[in-house]
């Protein structure tokens, strides 16, 4: 019988080394790349190898881990499978074409309702101000080593590792347990912060770069610690909402092709726009606060 203390050290040994081992891969050097020459992330080679390294290393945790707890006695596999929300309509240890429906019911409508946060981003992407060639050139990217590395790759395995992993393991912990080992806050709050902590390695990137000041590098990594951390908040919400993690892998893709909304505009720009494009963020916040909940309630719910 493993005793609590044992139980929550080992969930949060794995979490880290779950999360470190990702950030190992990507910054493993390319094979073929020049020594002591700085890695250019948007190199094709760079981005095949790193994306070739982050689908093993996350298909190694899917696959082993529900083999993992069944040897530890701690889960049977169909139940951590469950957990893990990767097969789409498999839950409580049985698929369906009900469940299924439920799943792709619930993955449109935690689109839609990131999309009523983006709601002036994107009333400023398609009927403001981008031209034909602009549309053109960001379909380029969509199809390009970059789009598959930022829309595809990178989604699929960060979730499937920050979302499913991490939390399904914190969620069979509970249940062995008969208790909150890990509570609502700490299943959200802490597969962020290791969302978020994983992200700072780009500052590594920037400083071998040498383009950049101390000061932009610290300036720019908070900045983009403190979104992806909120960014995560937000998708492991939605994978406890829905019991899928491919919610929060659509919307996952979704925010990197939309990326940060921007807060400021040229001095040549319409005005007028610029008043609309503040009202439609602040009216998409609030409907967003409004519907979070409803838009985001399943049958298959695994806490919240």
């Amino acid at each position: 019988m493993v005793s609590e203390i044992q139980l929550r050290l080992a969930v949060i040994i794995y979490d880290i080394l779950c999360s470190a081992s990702y950030v190992l891969v990507i910054h493993l050097r390319p094979t073929r790349a020049l020594p002591h020459q700085p890695i250019d992330r948007n190199n094709p080679l760079t981005i095949k190898e790193r994306c070739q390294r982050a689908s093993v290393l996350t298909a190694t945790h899917v696959l082993l881990l529900p083999i993992l707890l069944k040897v530890l006695r701690l889960s049977e596999i169909a139940e951590t499978t469950a957990k893990l929300g990767i097969v789409v309509g498999y839950h409580n240890q049985s698929w369906s074409f009900s469940n299924l429906q439920d799943d792709i019911v619930s993955i449109f409508k935690a689109l839609g309702l990131t999309m009523i946060l983006f709601s002036g981003p994107i009333v400023d992407y398609f009927y403001y101000s981008n031209s034909t060639e602009v549309i053109k050139q960001d379909l380029a990217y969509v199809v390009s080593l970059e789009g598959m590395r930022d829309l595809l790759v990178g989604p699929i395995t960060e979730e499937l590792l920050y979302r499913s992993c991490s939390i399904s393991l914190m969620l069979v912990a509970n249940d062995y347990a008969n208790k909150f080992l890990f509570g609502q806050h700490w299943l959200i709050m802490v597969s962020s912060l290791y969302f978020g902590i994983a992200h700072l390695h780009h500052a590594v990137e920037l400083y071998h770069c040498k383009r950049y000041s101390l000061t932009t590098i610290t300036i720019s990594t908070a900045f983009q610690w403190s979104y992806t951390t909120l960014f995560g908040i937000y998708a492991s919400f939605l994978y406890l909402r829905t019991g899928s993690v491919w919610s929060a892998i659509v919307v996952h893709s979704f925010c990197n092709m939309m990326g940060f909304p921007r807060l400021t505009f040229g001095r040549d720009e319409a005005r007028d726009w610029k008043v609309g494009y503040y009202v439609l963020l602040a009216l998409g916040s609030v409907l967003f606060k409004k519907f979070l909940y409803s838009l985001t309630e399943s049958n298959h719910t695994l806490l919240l």
